[in-house]
C-alpha cells in the first residue's frame, strides 16, 4: 500500500510541475538567431558574434540572441539563460565584462540597429544579470542566468501573443579605444550542442491539471479492484 501511495503522489507531483527545454536540442523551439549588432544594425555573423571591439578595430558591438517561444502554452515559473563563451580576443578577459539585459518581444525574429548597446548601464531595458560574462572568463565555459524576472518576461511575453524574446550581451565599457578586444560566443548558428538556450519550468493550465486527476481517480478504482 505505501509502495501504490508513494507511486500515486509522484504521478501528481511530476504533473504538477514539468520542466521543459527551449534548447538547440529540440528543433521547433531553438533559438532561432544571434547575431553581433552596432550602432549600424546586425553584422551577419550567427556562428561566433562577439562583444566589444571589432577584429583590427574600435568599433564597439553587442549581440543580440533571438529565441522562438512561441511552444509555450502555460504560466513559466522558473527560467534560466545558457550561453557558451568561445573566446576571449586580443585581451577582452581582462579588459571589460560582458552584462545580459532583456530587451524585447516581438511577432517577428529581426534584430535592428536600435538593439545595440555598450556603455555601463542602458536605462531603457532590464539589466538581468551585470558580468554576465566576467573578466577571466576561460574558452568553452557555460555561463548562466536564473530569475523569476527573466520568467516573467517570458510570461508577459507569451500572453502578448509575442512569438520572439530578444536579449543582449553587451561591453560595459563604451570606450572604442579596445582595439579588438572582444568577447566570441558561440552562436545560433553553431553545432546544436554549443548553441544559447532558454530553460524553463512549467505549471500546466488547469485543463490539463482535470485531466491529470481524472487518470488518478482511474487508477486509484483499478487498485481497489484488485
Amino acid at each position: 500500500m505505501n509502495s501504490y501511495r508513494a507511486s500515486t503522489f509522484g504521478i501528481l507531483a511530476c504533473s504538477l510541475m514539468m520542466s521543459w527545454c527551449i534548447t538547440a536540442h529540440a528543433d521547433v523551439i531553438s533559438a532561432v538567431d544571434s547575431q553581433a549588432v552596432d550602432s549600424t544594425g546586425p553584422q551577419g555573423d550567427t556562428t561566433a558574434p562577439d562583444i566589444g571591439a571589432v577584429s583590427g578595430g574600435t568599433t564597439m558591438r553587442s549581440t543580440v540572441i533571438v529565441f522562438d517561444i512561441g511552444a509555450l502554452a502555460d504560466d513559466v515559473t522558473s527560467a534560466g539563460l545558457y550561453v557558451q563563451v568561445l573566446a576571449a580576443r586580443s585581451g577582452a578577459s581582462s579588459s571589460f565584462n560582458a552584462d545580459l539585459y532583456q530587451l524585447r518581444s516581438a511577432n517577428t525574429a529581426d534584430i535592428i540597429a536600435g538593439d545595440f548597446f555598450a556603455g555601463t548601464d542602458d536605462a531603457g531595458n532590464t539589466k538581468l544579470h551585470d558580468n554576465f560574462i566576467p573578466m577571466g572568463t576561460v574558452a568553452n565555459t557555460w555561463v548562466n542566468h536564473s530569475s523569476v524576472t527573466l520568467a516573467g518576461f517570458l510570461n508577459t511575453a507569451r500572453l502578448a501573443g509575442d512569438d520572439f524574446v530578444f536579449f543582449r550581451l553587451s561591453p560595459d565599457v563604451a570606450s572604442t579605444a579596445q582595439n579588438g578586444r572582444r568577447w566570441e560566443i558561440r552562436g545560433s548558428g553553431d553545432i546544436l550542442d554549443n548553441r544559447p538556450y532558454l530553460e524553463y519550468t512549467l505549471i500546466p493550465e488547469p485543463a490539463s491539471l482535470a485531466l491529470v486527476g481524472a487518470a488518478l481517480v482511474m487508477l486509484i478504482g483499478r487498485r481497489r479492484r484488485d
